[in-house]
């Protein structure tokens, strides 16, 4: 295969976008971080960057953040399953952060995993059993191969408080959905 044949494939895998690393996506979403912050607005990241933090090498072209608010500034498209999506400029270079704010079914387990957010250096992260148990909502392919390597690195999950957490949130949404 070519050089050139490579670039192409590449090109047409993200749509035109460069990978990015754990310290690209960190930055990025410390300026709308900051933006919610004086909005108190709660925030934290999550997705493929929080995946990196905690140690697992993968490629993500965007950062996810999960919220409580929606910023007051110009968005670039609004996300099918709730929240929109920022343009962050860093190095001449556009990253997108998608800025979570679910308004559906799922909205408690997000809203949850907000509240057990963990700090690290002053940055709010999903702590992992939250991370888990979302990517298992999520039910897509790559979340799936993130779940395995938390199953494979035992240190991240504690199954006892991974179950309880678990059990705790689909007690209270079906308690929610049977009490409507």
């Amino acid at each position: 295969m070519t050089k050139k044949k490579i670039y192409e494939i590449l090109e047409k895998r993200n749509a035109g976008k460069r990978d990015i690393t754990t310290a690209q996506g960190i930055e990025a979403v410390l300026s709308p971080g900051e933006i919610a912050e004086e909005n108190q607005i709660k925030w934290a990241i999550a997705g493929g960057i929080a995946i990196q933090i905690y140690g697992f090498t993968r490629a993500t072209t965007d950062v996810d953040a999960i919220a409580s608010g929606i910023l007051p500034i110009d968005e670039v498209k609004e996300l099918t399953f709730g929240g929109v999506s920022y343009l962050v400029l860093l190095d001449d270079e556009e990253i997108t952060v998608n800025w979570i704010v679910r308004d559906d079914s799922y909205d408690d387990f997000y809203q949850a995993a907000l509240e057990d957010a963990v700090e690290i250096e002053e940055i709010k992260i999903v702590s992992p059993e939250w991370l888990a148990i979302l990517k298992h909502l999520a039910n897509r392919g790559k979340d799936e191969l993130d779940l395995m390597w938390f199953c494979v690195n035992p240190i991240w999950l504690t199954a006892n408080y991974w179950l309880n957490t678990w059990s705790e949130s689909v007690g209270n949404m079906l308690n929610r959905l049977l009490i409507h």
